[in-house]
């Protein structure tokens, strides 16, 4: 790890601090609302430029998509779903469209993307729904046994990756993935965790306020700490190899480490990591501590 914080990172932390990011994460009620719509006007889809580098070909599954990225000239045996982050309520980013990129330039894979059912509109079941829907038609259909299937997500869809992986495993499903990366993941959506107070101060992403209300609005009216909500509260056992990555100036620290107790207690292997300094979901970008984490994954799935 980096015992100082690079200039380019330090650098990305103020970017943060002049655009707002924090003060968008305050607002609650209509200005939350309204906070959602105007970033629903982003562009959501892949960069034109990725489709010079990979085939990448788009999928209708009822009122909903997916992508699906593929090398040129291969056929991988390893198969990531990744499921985005943004509190269950924004979209995918160009970020995450250029993590991706960097992720297949640096192993041999497939990776399916879908842009599942959002809050407010939607609630869990509808996503889960969606989910189960694109495993049955697509991930079990199309992916050999002799593949390996990998789950793979950032803030809310790290905490989905887990609770999908949990209700695959209780559903027992014939395709189960073999290892589960978790990039700084959203695990328990009461946001109720004490330690989560002296890190605040230091987060220059995350606040409170509008992940409170956008887990209740993603939860439609169930209790947050049902296990397919928060999958800190879930059994860990009989899953595949798990991985966490999380910065130290991450809100999201303090429930990463009682993660990390939990397993030890239900004696399940975590490979985790923490990054001295690193915002949310850091290896979603370019910087060197960025890069870094991204080599991490990159290790941990070829292993």
């Amino acid at each position: 790890m980096f015992a100082i914080a690079s200039f380019q990172s330090e650098i990305f932390r103020v970017l943060l601090k002049l655009v707002g990011r924090k003060r968008f994460m305050l607002k609650t009620g209509d200005d939350l609302r309204k906070g959602i719509e105007k970033r629903r006007k982003l562009r959501f889809e892949p960069p034109e430029k990725l489709a010079k580098q990979m085939n990448v070909e788009k999928f209708q599954l009822g009122a909903h998509s997916y992508y699906v990225l593929k090398p040129h000239s291969s056929s991988p045996e390893k198969h990531v779903l990744y499921l985005h982050g943004g509190a269950y309520i924004h979209r995918i980013t160009r970020y995450h469209w250029n993590f991706l990129r960097r992720l297949m330039d640096e192993i041999d894979c497939t990776i399916t993307v879908p842009l599942y059912p959002l809050a407010p509109e939607h609630t869990n079941k509808d996503t889960f729904a969606f989910l189960d829907r694109l495993y049955d038609e697509h991930i079990a259909r199309h992916i050999l046994l002799s593949n390996e299937l990998i789950f793979m997500g950032d803030s809310a869809g790290g905490g989905l990756a887990l609770a999908f992986a949990q209700y695959l495993r209780d559903e027992r499903r014939n395709i189960q993935p073999k290892k589960i990366l978790m990039n700084a993941p959203w695990l328990d959506l009461t946001v109720s965790n004490p330690e989560m107070d002296e890190i605040y101060a230091r987060d220059p992403f995350l606040a409170k306020p509008s992940m409170i209300e956008a887990a209740n609005m993603y939860a439609g009216g169930e209790d947050l700490k049902n296990p397919l909500l928060s999958p800190i509260y879930g059994n860990l056992t009989n899953l595949s190899d798990m991985m966490l990555i999380i910065g130290t100036d991450d809100m999201l620290l303090a429930d990463a480490r009682k993660f990390k107790r939990v397993a030890e207690q239900q004696k399940v292997p975590l490979e985790y990591r923490e990054y001295e300094r690193m915002v949310h979901v850091f290896p979603l970008f370019p910087f060197p501590e960025g890069k870094q984490g991204l080599h991490d994954i990159v290790t941990f799935i070829k292993k």
